[in-house]
């Protein structure tokens, strides 16, 4: 059979990614091949069958020969030639059913694989992933993954059925069959540059795609900003210049996938006309076998010309496959180690001379050294800037210190289970964000083990269970996506329940009241003072009046820890906190 895909190099690469794609599957895709051979084979038979019995009809022959030494009526002739179409049919529809399971296989088990991996993959990695681009990798271009296989199989089908045509019609007239072969080995040589382009702009515009998707999501997250500022005519002239950057490698890749198919029928029908004048003056009464060959022969052409669309798709598929892969392995490689020591519970957190920077040569913290006991409501501040968050990313263990250790008990956080530390701790970020499903399933956060009546004790210590309640559907009222439904204060709440549901031994905060009234800041604080002594609560906030339950209080500035110590003695003796006291307006209540 020609080669029709670009090159040796290529095609070695085309089956590489089929066999990563299809894994243990291989026996699906051989089935797909079988049957589109021996379709291949039936179908050529019946097109033998037509042009002789349409010959013998015309010349109003009752018996004529269908091939050497086999003798048949025409009613005996039409009879076959239905029960092969039969056949055929029954083979193709039961290829296409192989072929369909195999491609929807294959995508979804592409999107479980990115999905592990985006899920076992540390903080840092995920921070940096472009926003939209774990949408873009699940929706297009896991996809694509189907498109490749259903491209290849269709290939290596059609490949075949027109292997089962030539040699029908090889066995007819070899001479035309031959010319026919050498026109199509010339044609894969000509279009192999039309192809490689192909697969080099596919991979631009795959690229492109990712990066219209990542803005997109930037700005289509930034609705209200655009609406309080005025700027729409800018956030169009914005969303104009991305469309144009992603439209001209798109608009390049189509035009040259298109140029696939007429640029083969155009040299292809050449070389249909020059063999056929050759049988026709090598073997002048052989009539009825080139009426054969001629429609064999058109069938061919049909077949050629939907191999060069499948390898055109193929090709252009690729690309997207190498994209998805290097995402992946990009995310295999800074996944989260699954060992470590198990614990359930401490007594003791400290941070012994820490350090840690997101650019070489500029820390963010600078040796910080401090100790938290078990059950201590602790409150940090500072100025923006000054490391507060660096410092929670760290006591979480979502981030490894450059320098000294997270010690819990003496024993290195990192050494310690990642699912372990996570069922002892909790966090409340500053602008959360809820599933879209119920207020229930919200704050229980897929974990199991949450009854409702948990669920409803944590929205009671929230201050929100009242307000849930009294909703027709309770707990159970749906929540639109992102928590939309919701008011600031609410989601704020619900983002408190959620923490809380878990019974965690450390809870950490970040702004947790900056969106509730002072009424509901008060409930909030009494239910965290109630937790002292049994839970290690840390608090950042710039509202000073939220950190009043704070048995002791950390100052950081500059990523350097200037001050830790009960509230009292730190407006004695801490400038800043003094200062923030003062500007706050309750310097005189302490």
């Amino acid at each position: 059979m020609p080669r029709l895909l670009p090159s040796t190099a290529s095609r070695r690469e085309v089956r590489a990614a089929i066999e990563r794609l299809v894994g243990d599957k291989q026996g699906s895709l051989r089935v797909v091949v079988a049957t589109a051979f021996l379709g291949g084979i039936a179908e050529a038979g019946v097109l033998v069958i037509i042009s002789k019995t349409a010959l013998a009809v015309t010349k109003r022959k009752e018996v004529f020969a269908l091939a050497p030494g086999v003798h048949t009526t025409v009613l005996q002739a039409v009879l076959v030639a239905v029960g092969i179409l039969a056949a055929r049919y029954a083979l193709t529809v039961y290829g296409l059913w192989v072929q369909s399971r195999l491609a929807v296989r294959v995508v979804t088990e592409q999107r479980h694989r990115l999905a592990e991996a985006y899920v076992r993959a540390g903080w840092p990695t995920l921070q940096r992933m472009p926003a939209g681009r774990l949408q873009e990798l699940m929706s297009g271009v896991a996809a694509s993954s189907s498109t490749l296989v259903a491209g290849y199989a269709a290939w290596r089908s059609y490949g075949l059925n027109l292997m089962a045509l030539l040699l029908v019609s090889l066995a007819m007239n070899p001479i035309a069959t031959v010319v026919v072969l050498i026109a199509l080995s010339a044609l894969s040589s000509v279009l192999a540059p039309l192809r490689k382009r192909i697969r080099r702009v596919s991979h631009r515009a795959a690229v492109a795609q990712l990066g219209f998707a990542g803005e997109c999501a930037e700005l289509g997250s930034m609705g209200l900003e655009m609406q309080a500022f005025g700027v729409g005519q800018q956030f169009t002239a914005v969303f104009d210049g991305s469309i144009e950057r992603v439209s001209r490698p798109a608009l390049r890749a189509q035009r040259l996938g298109g140029l696939m198919s007429p640029t083969y029928v155009m040299l292809a029908y050449g070389a249909l006309v020059t063999a056929l004048g050759l049988a026709t003056f090598a073997s002048a009464g052989a009539l009825d076998d080139i009426a054969a060959v001629l429609l064999v022969m058109m069938r061919c052409l049909s077949y050629g010309q939907s191999l060069q669309v499948s390898s055109a798709l193929v090709n252009g598929s690729l690309p997207a496959i190498d994209v998805l892969d290097g995402a992946v392995t990009d995310l295999e490689s800074q996944a989260v180690p699954s060992t470590g020591r198990s614990i359930d519970g401490f007594q003791s957190i400290r941070f012994d001379d820490v350090s840690f920077g997101y650019e070489p040569d500029r820390p963010v913290l600078h040796d910080v050294s401090f100790d938290m006991r078990a059950g201590e409501i602790v409150g940090i501040i500072g100025p923006s800037g000054s490391g507060k968050s660096t410092l929670v990313q760290l006591l979480l263990g979502l981030r490894d210190p450059d320098q000294g250790s997270v010690l819990i008990d003496g024993t290195n956080l990192s050494d310690i289970s990642r699912a372990s530390w996570t069922a002892l701790s909790s966090f409340v970020p500053q602008d959360p964000v809820l599933l879209g499903t119920t207020v229930a399933e919200c704050v229980r956060f897929l974990r199991s083990g949450i009854s409702d009546d948990d669920v409803r004790a944590a929205l009671s210590a929230a201050n929100l269970g009242e307000e849930i309640e009294s909703r027709p559907g309770g707990i159970h009222t749906p929540v639109a996506q992102r928590g939309s439904s919701l008011s600031g204060g609410q989601r704020q709440r619900v983002s408190i329940a959620r923490a809380l549901a878990g019974h965690p031994r450390l809870l950490i905060m970040d702004e947790p009241t900056a969106s509730l009234d002072v009424h509901s800041e008060a409930l909030i604080r009494d239910a965290l003072a109630e937790l002292r002594g049994r839970v290690t609560v840390v608090i950042i906030a710039h509202r000073l009046s939220t950190l009043e339950i704070c048995d002791r209080i950390m100052v950081i500035q500059h990523g350097v820890v200037k001050g830790f110590d009960t509230p009292q003695r730190l407006a004695a003796n801490n400038q800043f906190y003094r200062e923030s006291l003062e500007l706050s307006g309750i310097a005189k209540e302490t």
